[in-house]
């Protein structure tokens, strides 16, 4: 692990997050999606990360409850906050993420 974090780390340019493995193509193909959603994810303010971490903490929580422990006013800003953005797109990016590793492992 320590090896293969050396070498990613050397081979980042651009890009703020990597994965190495010992499977190439997956390599590629995640980290290309990364990328992609590095898109979205480099505009997050920091209320938007707040929403979206504690959401991913906490996937029980309705969006009420989490307007609730978030101290937001309501549940149609953290709709609004979440859509904004990418949660949905970033849970099917960790599902594939996931079930690409019970594959390959």
């Amino acid at each position: 692990a320590f090896i293969f974090a050396g070498e990613c780390f050397d081979s980042l340019k651009t890009n703020t997050l990597a994965i190495k493995t010992t499977w190439p193509q997956f390599d590629l193909t995640i980290n290309t999606m990364l990328e992609i959603f590095a898109l979205t994810a480099d505009g997050w303010t920091s209320t938007s990360a707040e929403m979206i971490l504690k959401a991913l903490q906490h996937p029980d929580l309705n969006q009420q409850q989490l307007a609730a422990a978030l101290n937001k006013k309501s549940q149609s800003a953290i709709s609004a906050g979440l859509k904004r953005g990418g949660y949905d797109e970033l849970l099917k990016l960790l599902n594939y993420y996931q079930q690409q590793l019970k594959n390959l492992c």
